[in-house]
């Protein structure tokens, strides 16, 4: 019993080896080595569903999450790799049920806390998952994981040189960082740097051709490019990179001048160029009201278009 026991730890070890280095089917096929053993034992069941869940293979990765969880009911990681397999299908509140349950476990897992964080915010509770995120950070300084979620909370409430500062963090510990690459990228694209986001989106799709976060990145640098779409964007990058004051500020001013020029040129018997300054008002108005809408729909089919080749 010694012995085989010792055969599985050898597999399971194997197994994180082969997770570390990307290499999730030999990982997988190291655990289901060890269930061939023994299928009584919840850690290859809970290990192999994180495998699964990398592989996008939800139905299956819920599957042996499940068995795990019911092979040992008070094991933490049992309940996490539930939790985030959950949390992959949208069900969020079965998700943070588990996670939480993990973090009942073990209250000092840095992993837990920012599981939970990450259910809290996409059920749009930012300011819980905050909490979570800062204890995370303080059980764990060094995570990049944390520090790339922290970067992405700041991003979500537009405060920019803050979430660049958690970026570039996570990025001078572990520079191939998806998450805080594509984050960093998406600050660049803000920027105006064009050509640095690029090199940020198809570095992560060079590791993970299917990342999502990269592949709308991608999509949106395309439509920056385009000179109609990129004008409202700039636009709009502009007028919100001061905080709303600006922008309302900005407004007034602009439509006070619109109104002075188009008097001036009205006392002056320059009719036609006021009737054109009016409808050129009138466009810059219309542009503005239609254009997120607009944005969002070309984002849309952009992100439906782009399709790179197998192992790329």
């Amino acid at each position: 019993m010694d012995i085989l026991d010792g055969q599985i730890q050898r597999l399971i070890e194997r197994a994180g080896q082969q997770y570390r280095y990307g290499d999730f089917r030999g990982g997988m096929e190291s655990l289901r080595e060890a269930l061939s053993i023994d299928p009584q034992q919840y850690f290859p069941h809970s290990f192999l569903a994180v495998g699964l869940l990398n592989m996008k293979r939800l139905v299956a990765a819920e599957h042996e999450a499940r068995i795990g969880v019911q092979l040992e009911p008070e094991a933490h990681f049992a309940h996490f790799a539930l939790g985030e397999v959950l949390q992959a299908q949208l069900k969020f509140k079965q998700a943070l049920k588990h996670q939480e349950q993990a973090l009942a476990l073990s209250p000092t897992d840095a992993d837990y806390h920012r599981a939970v964080a990450e259910t809290l915010a996409l059920m749009g509770r930012d300011k819980a998952a905050k909490a979570y995120l800062d204890k995370a950070l303080q059980l764990d300084p060094e995570s990049a994981d944390t520090l790339a979620q922290l970067g992405e909370w700041h991003l979500g409430r537009n405060e920019k040189e803050e979430a660049a500062r958690f970026f570039d963090e996570a990025l001078n510990l572990e520079p191939q960082h998806r998450a805080a690459l594509t984050g960093k990228g998406r600050l660049l694209l803000y920027r105006g740097k064009t050509d640095e986001a690029y090199d940020h989106a198809i570095w992560v799709l060079q590791q993970d051709a299917d990342n999502y976060g990269a592949l709308q990145l991608l999509a949106s640098i395309k439509i920056r490019r385009n000179p109609v779409f990129g004008l409202w964007f700039r636009m709009n990058a502009w007028l919100t990179a001061g905080g709303n004051m600006r922008t309302i500020l900005l407004l007034i001013g602009a439509y006070v001048l619109f109104q002075l020029a188009s008097q001036l040129l009205q006392d002056r018997g320059l009719s036609e160029a006021a009737t054109l300054l009016r409808y050129t008002w009138l466009g810059v108005v219309i542009y503005s009201w239609v254009g997120p809408a607009w944005f969002r729909s070309k984002l849309e089919e952009e992100l439906k278009s782009v399709r790179l080749k197998p192992g790329f």
